[in-house]
């Protein structure tokens, strides 16, 4: 089922703590991209079990379906019943199409192979960081000498072969994750795993 994405979108929360932020915040971020309630109904159901205050945006939003609500039995509106799940799940009548369930569903998995092809990469660089901590430029003569031409050490393992190993993670096709990651990162900004990349140095190395 098509959905437009939110006329405004709503800031993200502070909760004083940082995984539960985390966990919201992906969630507000969900919503703030595709239109989809169940990522709303998601941070509710956190907060009310620890006890939390809606983040702002959120309570704004289940106050005013609250209201409307009210306003049907205060008005006696007829209709009411048919219209509720509308209300609850942000949805119009259109024929066709995913569900607002089905959709929920597939973003969430979409969200997660993309963190796991950043979770990879990260560990990549990390890994290719930890084993050379000095350029190539500053090694002995005699340790140059005696390396391959062509060679200037450790490699970090291609986009490809990640994006190969989350496909067979979530049992998909690797152009399915090579896309969405693509998507992500020209979303990303400052976050993008290619900034984080080049802030470590164009060829993997740490200066010393």
């Amino acid at each position: 089922m098509p959905r437009k994405k939110p006329s405004r979108r709503l800031p993200p929360a502070s909760t004083g703590d940082t995984a539960l932020n985390a966990a919201i915040n992906s969630e507000i971020a969900l919503y703030n991209r595709s239109g989809n309630m169940l990522a709303l109904w998601a941070v509710l159901g956190m907060c009310a079990r620890l006890g939390i205050r809606l983040p702002e945006g959120v309570d704004e939003m289940f106050a005013t379906i609250a209201e409307q609500f009210l306003g049907y039995a205060e008005q006696g509106e007829k209709r009411a019943r048919e219209s509720v799940a509308d209300k609850v799940l942000g949805t119009r009548n259109v024929i066709g199409g995913r569900s607002v369930f089905q959709e929920y569903a597939l973003l969430k998995r979409n969200a997660a192979i993309v963190a796991r092809v950043f979770e990879l990469l990260m560990l990549d660089l990390n890994d290719l960081q930890k084993r050379r901590k000095v350029r190539p430029a500053r090694q002995s003569r005699k340790v140059r000498a005696g390396r391959p031409a062509g060679m200037h050490g450790p490699k970090a393992k291609t986009q490809s072969a990640i994006y190969e190993e989350v496909a067979a993670e979530y049992d998909v096709d690797p152009a399915t994750v090579k896309r969405l990651f693509e998507k992500e990162e020209r979303e990303a900004g400052p976050f993008a795993y290619r900034a984080l990349q080049q802030k470590s140095g164009a060829d993997g190395t740490i200066d010393l």
